[in-house]
């Protein structure tokens, strides 16, 4: 197995193009190990023929699989992976939900935004921001609004998740919130509110940013 997946990984780093045939037939192998290699492979080869088949591995038993097989797809940019991708969304796993949910992000493609606002009150809270992140990356300013809300959730990681996806859409309308943010109890919260005034070029929030070059946190 060990040998087989090294002969995989090998040959993607040589990028013999002869040999993507070979190594797109070793997603189905019967071992785990190998399947990954080959998906890491596939990514590295980045060629578009290998959208169903990767697709496929979005059922694999393997919870690492699905999770990988979607971030690969989201790379492949083909017509079929937004579908495939929305058809998965409801993974059981949670880390797999996050996972497609990112790799959705990664797409860019706005029909996702109807599954992505679905996914956002998910009770898990990495899932919860994997959508909240993804809808930042698809950028529509019309989900600010509804987006705003997150800034204050519970949980750290949605909180910083909101800060980011605000940012990325450009919404000004949370400048406020992101300065009070500065002072947030989480280090990942306090780093995407400064890139989040960074982005928005806010010479007001310049006393606050200069006072958060003295945080405590390396």
């Amino acid at each position: 197995d060990d040998v087989r997946a090294a002969a995989v990984e090998a040959l993607a780093r040589i990028g013999d193009r002869e040999a993507f045939r070979d190594v797109l037939a070793r997603l189905h192998d019967g071992t785990g190990a190998v399947r990954e290699a080959a998906l890491r492979a596939v990514d590295a080869y980045g060629d578009p023929r290998a959208d169903q088949a990767v697709a496929e591995l979005l059922q694999d038993a393997r919870p690492s699989i699905r999770r990988l097989s979607a971030d690969v797809l989201s790379r492949l940019a083909t017509r079929r992976v937004l579908a495939e991708l929305l058809a998965r969304v409801a993974e059981p796993q949670a880390e797999g939900r996050a996972a497609l949910l990112a790799a959705l992000g990664r797409v860019g493609d706005r029909r996702a935004v109807p599954a992505l606002v679905e996914a956002s009150p998910d009770v898990e809270a990495p899932v919860r921001a994997a959508a909240i992140d993804a809808l930042g990356r698809v950028g529509d300013r019309t989900l600010a609004e509804s987006l705003r809300p997150a800034m204050n959730a519970s949980e750290a990681e949605v909180r910083a998740a909101a800060v980011r996806a605000l940012a990325a859409i450009g919404d000004r309308g949370s400048v406020p919130m992101w300065r009070r943010l500065l002072s947030d109890a989480d280090a990942r919260v306090r780093a995407a509110a400064c890139h989040a005034l960074g982005e928005a070029a806010w010479e007001e929030a310049e006393p606050d940013l200069a006072a958060a070059l003295a945080d405590a946190d390396p």
